[in-house]
């Protein structure tokens, strides 16, 4: 049969192809700016090569290219790393011990724009190769070209489009500082233009630097108070590997400080020990890697939480949650032995269930004022306090939260003072419902966290928990 192409025989073996554009089109879909994308894998990669300095240029010449180029004194590529470069995804770095994209950050902004240029030039002073990389009738290319540049180490440079450069001559510097301060900080030098770039370092009026441990894994982490209010985007905790940012994250406990310091607060923690959990272009965790690294942020957060609150930064006017147990409260316990669901027993210290809580322990009020930490009305015979998975009620009105983990404890806690509630809190069969599907809907946040889970399995975990529990809701 005659066509475009034949069928072989059934037992000849073959190479499968790949299209290669389109495969680094598809990796172009992790980077939310390509522009972006460009300088942090460009420094990522410096820092992967232990480079001390980083120059960068950003240049528009007289035949009106556009071009941003970065040189890094790190040890140069020899003639077979050099050769190795030019090989989509073949990298000499060990799988997990970098932060830049292994193989492909470098190439891909030729799936970006098909028109750019791509230089590389590697020197160690006596040795020196150089290419230029670029889309020809859509394939990718590359040449050898005689290097230009004679200074130690290599250099990097992306002919860009109009849009990419006039974003970076607006916002590269704040690219550098936002995602790399804590290698600055840490000694990395590097130039806009030979302008020297400074971490982020606001004025502080408290600072404190803490190892937090989880089991065996130990995560360096400083917490700084400003003196004055700083960035939204800087108000939170930012987890970096090798001085490069990876992810932020907003504190559970951020309406427990005090209004004047809730924008005035941040936290660098060293995730390292953590780095082979970073997803495939190391700008985040691997979904699914929770198990590993969600213990880590809850003991961060409760870590600074208890050296927040030492120095008087948490609200100090709140009366702190009353703790109960009742027929819910017992039921889960008992779940959480099951080991179907024993995974939603938060791991934290012990977890949910086990210790005791912050304050006097359970309660046992069985009525009571709605503003006095338990729920009024109602048959909840109250436990002794003291061991056993115990329920927190708190009056936090200005909360938007309904119920969380308490910080100091682990602790499930009910935010009595939440409109929804207090809707529903002279009905006892649907307030106890509420209690249910707050104290469900806590668990499985927590869960998701930690484990991969898609929405519809987070609703049908929470109809199948709802529905055990029915019988001890009304």
């Amino acid at each position: 049969m005659k066509g475009k192409f034949e069928i072989s025989s059934t037992d000849q073996e073959q190479d499968i192809k790949i299209d290669i554009l389109h495969a680094l089109e598809d990796f172009l879909d992790a980077y939310n700016n390509h522009a972006e994308m460009v300088v942090t894998e460009a420094i990522a990669n410096a820092i992967d090569v232990r480079a001390s300095e980083i120059d960068i240029e950003l240049l528009k010449d007289s035949k009106g290219k556009r071009t941003v180029s970065f040189h890094n004194n790190g040890p140069p590529m020899n003639r077979q790393q050099f050769h190795d470069y030019h090989v989509i995804a073949k990298s000499s770095k060990t799988k997990g011990s970098g932060i830049g994209f292994a193989g492909i950050g470098a190439k891909v902004y030729l799936a970006a724009w098909q028109d750019t240029i791509i230089t590389t030039e590697t020197t160690d002073g006596s040795e020196t190769f150089g290419s230029d990389m670029y889309v020809k009738k859509n394939k990718l290319k590359y040449k050898f070209h005689p290097p230009t540049n004679r200074k130690y180490g290599t250099l990097y440079r992306v002919l860009l489009k109009p849009l990419d450069f006039a974003y970076l001559e607006n916002r590269l510097e704040d690219i550098v500082v936002d995602t790399f301060s804590p290698a600055i900080s840490q000694g990395l030098k590097i130039r806009l233009n030979k302008k020297k770039i400074h971490a982020w370092n606001p004025p502080k009026e408290f600072s404190s630097n803490i190892t937090v441990k989880v089991k065996t894994r130990q995560f360096p982490t400083r917490l700084i108070v400003t003196k004055d209010d700083i960035p939204n985007n800087k108000c939170n905790i930012q987890y970096h590997v090798s001085g490069k940012v990876i992810t932020t994250k907003r504190p559970s406990w951020i309406y427990d400080v005090k209004p004047l310091f809730q924008k005035r607060f941040h936290v660098y923690v060293d995730a390292m020990e953590v780095a082979d959990q970073l997803n495939l272009n190391k700008t985040n965790f691997k979904t699914g890697s929770g198990t590993v690294v969600s213990p880590v942020m809850q003991e961060v957060e409760r870590r600074i939480f208890t050296i927040l609150e030492r120095h008087g930064y948490v609200k100090d006017d709140k009366a702190p949650p009353k703790w109960e147990t009742n027929r819910l409260t017992r039921f889960f316990e008992k779940l959480f032995k099951d080991p179907k669901y024993a995974f939603l027993n938060p791991e934290s210290r012990g977890g949910i269930g086990a210790g005791t809580g912050r304050g006097s322990g359970g309660t046992g009020s069985g009525k009571g004022s709605s503003h006095t930490g338990t729920p009024k009305g109602g048959n909840n015979p109250g436990g002794t306090g003291g061991g056993g998975f115990s329920l927190g009620f708190a009056d936090r009105e200005n909360d938007k939260r309904e119920g969380w983990l308490d910080p100091a404890t682990n602790k499930l806690v009910v935010n009595i003072g939440h409109p929804l509630f207090i809707k529903y809190e002279n009905d006892i069969q649907a307030r106890n419902q509420r209690i249910g599907t707050i104290l469900t809907g806590v668990l499985i946040k927590n869960v998701a966290a930690r484990k991969s889970m898609t929405p519809v399995e987070a609703f049908d975990l929470q109809t199948e928990l709802l529905t055990l529990a029915k019988d001890e809701m009304w």
